[in-house]
């Protein structure tokens, strides 16, 4: 019987036999020279060299990227020298104009935060103050001028009127006394008046006291009637109290005879029940006798009754006992029987078992040869996959080397716009504060001179003039 090739294999020997044919078709013959030149030009690069290649590349545009970082940083450094001349320039321009230009409303609205405006005012609304003070002391005195005059001609007026009310009051005292002595005529009269009627009242007095008297005597009269009639009540009622008394002494000593009876009825009683209970304990004494009696004659009877059963049971127990011995003598049989069975059933099996045995390990030792091979598949496998994230981890790191080159000069980077900015901050500051001070000055100079044209004195002018404004203090 032929081996039979699979189609597949077929398909690929047909295709290795085209294969050669086609290359033997192009096949060129190389000199020894050019075959040394063709080896000198052709470089085979490995995976290291190919690795040790991509790096110095990154290195090389690390470099150049470090130095158009550094060209930038040194343009931007010259750009903000050149930007902070220009500012100053034109700060210094447009303060010149400031001070050149017109004080206006506006700007001072504008600026109601500034602390030297706010002292201007102060200085200003001080020495108008001090102006006003002056007038108004000046206003004082000539009315206090006016007011002496006017109380002077007060004084007289009313001296004049205390003399005329003086007199009035002694014109009046007169009238009045005159009144009175009339009043003292007509309240005699009314007090003798009085007197009678008060004479009359106690006489009417003494009369009603004599009939009141009267009345007592006899309400006195009428109360001892009273009490001699509660006093025959109280009488009787000791005497009613007294019988009730003897009737019950009477129940009492009929109380007692009769208890005294009851006392003798009950001893009766006692000395009856004792004769009873003595007669009925004589009568249990005989019933126990006859019951004991009893019992003695029947224990004989028992005694006699059990001989008798003792001579069966013992009949019963040497059946009972060739009995068990012949179950005995049939059970060893049948165990005899059943442990031959079992011997047999026993090796047939150990017999299957060993067979069983065999097969499982060449089954076993087939597996493991399996078993070896997946391994050391699984291990190249593992091997391959180790070597892959290690090279994965290594280039990780050299991005993450270049991410962090690039945050720190992107990070320069800010930190000079910051600086930049915050130059730019300050130089507005500076210049805010000097237009500040510029303005408060030009405020100063207006109110000084509006205060000098107002005929303010100069005394109080001197701390508003003597004023030193600057962008520190503005």
């Amino acid at each position: 019987m032929g081996v039979k090739t699979p189609p597949l294999q077929q398909k690929r020997a047909a295709a290795t036999r085209m294969a050669g044919k086609d290359i033997a078709g192009v096949t060129k013959v190389v000199a020894q020279s050019e075959l040394e030149q063709i080896k000198q030009r052709a470089v085979i690069i490995t995976d290291s060299v190919a690795r040790q290649m991509k790096q110095e590349h990154e290195a090389q545009q690390a470099a150049t990227r470090h130095e158009s970082q550094e060209r930038k940083r040194r343009m931007m450094d010259k750009e903000i020298a050149v930007r902070a001349r220009r500012e100053q320039s034109a700060m210094e321009m447009e303060l010149e104009a400031d001070r050149k230009a017109l004080l206006t409303d506006d700007e001072v609205q504008r600026h109601p935060h500034l602390v030297s405006l706010r002292k201007i005012n102060s200085l200003a609304l001080q020495a108008t103050g001090y102006q006003l003070c002056d007038a108004l002391k000046g206003h004082q005195k000539e009315r206090q001028q006016m007011e002496t005059r006017y109380n002077n001609i007060h004084d007289s007026i009313m001296e004049r009127d205390r003399i005329r009310d003086i007199q009035q009051r002694k014109n009046d005292e007169a009238e009045a006394h005159t009144k009175r002595m009339e009043a003292r005529q007509v309240l005699e009269e009314q007090i003798a008046e009085r007197q009678k009627k008060t004479i009359w009242e106690e006489e009417a007095k003494a009369i009603e006291a004599q009939k009141i008297l009267k009345t007592y005597k006899q309400y006195e009269i009428e109360e001892q009637q009273k009490l001699e009639q509660h006093r025959e009540r109280a009488k009787e009622i000791t005497r009613q109290v007294a019988q009730t008394n003897d009737r019950i002494r009477q129940m009492k000593e009929d109380a007692i005879a009769r208890d005294k009876q009851e006392e003798m009825v009950a001893a009766a009683y006692l000395r009856k029940k004792a004769l009873e209970e003595e007669a009925k304990q004589q009568e249990d004494i005989r019933i126990r006798k006859s019951k004991e009696l009893r019992t003695a004659k029947l224990r004989a009877q028992q005694e006699k009754a059990q001989d008798k059963q003792a001579i069966q049971d013992e009949f019963r127990a040497k059946k009972a006992f060739e009995d068990t011995e012949k179950n005995i003598r049939l059970k060893e049989k049948r165990d005899r029987a059943n442990k031959a069975a079992l011997t047999q059933s026993i090796l047939l099996d150990r017999k299957r078992q060993e067979a069983f045995h065999a097969e499982q390990a060449g089954r076993l030792r087939d597996i493991d040869a399996n078993m070896d091979r997946i391994g050391r598949q699984q291990v190249e496998r593992d091997y391959q996959h180790h070597k892959a994230i290690a090279t994965a981890a290594k280039e990780r790191e050299l991005q993450h080397g270049e991410q962090l080159r690039q945050q720190i000069e992107s990070n320069e980077q800010n930190r000079r716009k910051a600086k930049m900015f915050e130059q730019n901050d300050a130089m507005f500051l500076k210049k805010k504060a000097l237009k500040e001070s510029i303005l408060a000055e030009k405020v100063r100079q207006s109110t000084l001179h509006k205060l000098q044209k107002q005929g303010v004195p100069e005394e109080y002018l001197r701390e508003l003039g003597h004023m030193k404004i600057n962008e520190t203090n503005a």
